[in-house]
């Protein structure tokens, strides 16, 4: 078996013991951090994103600890949409020929642990995916990621508002 293949058989299989994990009556009632309803608007984490040093998207969204069964479904998933001009070859330079353009970012919620939140943040031009990573936040100390050259998104430790 090729290495390429090894990895997603290796991949396949963890994400099959987590989902089976996530799914026991112990996941079920631990508690993880969560955004939006049913959080309390007192306490807040801000996501920002920042390009070349200016921030170009700021929210402060309500976050709080709460039984992973207590969560509601999203439906649909709540996605912090923003936009902004920027060269694409920030994202790589393969894509230097696309030159300035207006850039559409995406945060959403990726998963809640007992320590924090993952983002997942994504960045697409003219149905091109520029980047699609995840971004770690602790509930205490916050989390920052370069997501490209010049783009940081951060997210900031919760706080009272």
């Amino acid at each position: 078996m090729s290495g390429k293949l090894a990895w997603r058989s290796r991949l396949r299989r963890a994400s099959l013991v987590i989902v089976a994990l996530a799914s026991s009556p112990a996941a079920r009632a631990e508690t993880v951090w969560q955004w939006f309803a049913p959080c309390p608007p007192t306490e807040v984490a801000t996501v920002t994103a920042r390009f070349r040093g200016s921030i170009v998207y700021s929210a402060e969204v309500p976050a709080c600890p709460l039984p992973r069964e207590a969560i509601p479904a999203e439906e649909p998933q709540r996605v912090l949409a923003f936009g902004f001009r920027g060269r694409a070859d920030r994202f790589g330079p393969e894509l230097r020929a696309l030159g300035v353009r207006e850039i559409r970012g995406n945060i959403w919620r990726a998963g809640g642990e007992s320590w924090g939140m993952l983002f997942g943040v994504s960045f697409e031009s003219e149905k091109r995916i520029l980047v699609n990573t995840l971004v770690v936040a602790d509930a205490r100390h916050g989390g920052r990621s370069e997501v490209a050259n010049g783009l940081v998104v951060s997210v900031s430790p919760v706080h009272r508002r």
